[in-house]
């Protein structure tokens, strides 16, 4: 489960990959210009992310949609 770094905002998740917030920023921005049906949308997203690979892409990409399904079920009457 991912933390927070001791006076840091950066977030550290259980494959001890760091996403700073301008990295996380990025991917955001990335993930709304690449289609979803693009088969090198990981790729193009590490691309701009020199610190990340294309597998740490992938999997901050799948944590952020289970702590999402997370969120929502728990959380639907708000």
């Amino acid at each position: 489960m991912p933390h927070t770094s001791s006076g840091s905002s950066e977030v550290n998740w259980e494959e001890g990959t760091v996403w700073a917030p301008e990295e996380a920023r990025i991917f955001e921005a990335k993930l709304s210009e690449i289609e979803p049906t693009d088969s090198d949308r990981w790729t193009k997203i590490s691309a701009a992310l020199p610190n990340k690979t294309t597998q740490h892409v992938e999997a901050y990409y799948k944590w952020l949609q289970s702590l999402l399904r997370e969120r929502g079920a728990g959380h639907a009457g708000h």
